[in-house]
């Protein structure tokens, strides 16, 4: 089932029933088979009132100027690093202490209610953040594919018809399958190696980079303004209004010391207030979202280089 033609950025769509119920029915399947530190039984409790549930958060919806996000409590997993049982105190825990916190990830848990809002949000947008981006099943051995497609992760499912990405509405499937997205991106600078092996009057080099905690670096004003440079003539302006309130967590109070000495050792000027919490189900695409300019600056250098080569 694709999603309904009339399904657009526009306020009053996010207190819909059928948007909450499919914004459900996806985060919750995400969170069972993905977030490993998720509350379960809440999951169960949820399904048990469903309907109950989805009414509380559709009232609230619609006095968007008094929303208010729940609070994020903080999840300290530790990234690949050696761990021991200490002889001193007889703690499993890393073998460098001094480390340990460059080494943490911050995953955080949000509330099942911010889950479905911020899902709902990106039902609103799913076509058309997809269709910029472009359709990752092309061949990379095609140059107009290279030229075209540059983002692999974190892309929903999605069909092709008629010039456009349509997520399908009715899937409880959420992203694509980030294994074979993942081995594609991998190929692609293989394959046009091969493609150029040929061309000696250049030297090829392949250069591998990270964006280092990019997730835990994007500011709320940040991503904000990455969705507004989303709307169209007829979009509804509260639409955006309200995501500028729910893209804009804090910490719970009882873990802001462990938030602090985060920040201080990786070297985050702020990190009191997130706007993709690691763990939100939706920070994959709208971290895509952030990145859709950087895209398109890469993309013209492409075409470019492409052009002076064919002159």
């Amino acid at each position: 089932m694709d999603t309904p033609d009339f399904l657009q950025p526009r306020l009053e769509h996010l207190s819909a029933e059928y948007v909450l119920v499919q914004a459900w029915k996806k985060t919750a399947s995400y969170i069972r088979q993905h977030n490993w530190y998720s509350d379960t039984l809440e999951l169960d409790q949820t399904a048990v009132n469903l309907p109950h549930f989805l009414s509380i958060i559709a009232q609230e919806l619609k006095e968007p100027h008094n929303w208010s996000g729940d609070q994020l409590r903080i999840v300290p997993a530790p990234k690949t690093q050696k761990w021991q049982v200490t002889a001193k105190t007889g703690r499993w825990e890393p073998s460098d202490n001094k480390q340990t916190a460059k080494k943490i990830r911050p995953l955080a848990h949000v509330s099942l209610k911010d889950q479905i809002v911020s899902t709902a949000v990106m039902l609103c947008l799913a076509d058309r953040v997809e269709t910029i981006q472009g359709d990752t099943r092309g061949s990379v051995s095609s140059a107009e594919t290279r030229r075209r497609v540059l983002s692999y992760g974190n892309r929903l499912f999605c069909d092709f018809e008629h010039g456009q990405l349509l997520h399908r509405w009715g899937s409880t499937k959420l992203y694509r399958a980030y294994y074979k997205d993942y081995r594609t991106f991998l190929s692609r600078p293989e394959v046009y190696a091969k493609s150029a092996e040929n061309d000696k009057a250049n030297r090829l080099l392949v250069v591998h980079s990270d964006l280092s905690r990019f997730y835990d670096r994007v500011r709320p004003q940040l991503l904000a303004e990455k969705l507004r440079n989303l709307k169209r003539p007829g979009d509804d302006d509260s639409f955006f209004l309200f995501t500028d309130r729910l893209f804009n967590w804090g910490w719970n109070r009882k873990d802001l010391d462990e938030v602090r000495r985060y920040g201080e050792t990786v070297g985050i000027s702020d990190f009191s207030a997130i706007a993709l919490p690691q763990g939100l189900v939706s920070a994959g695409f709208f971290a895509n979202v952030v990145l859709l300019d950087f895209d398109e600056a890469l993309t013209c250098i492409i075409r470019e280089c492409v052009r002076v080569q064919a002159c």
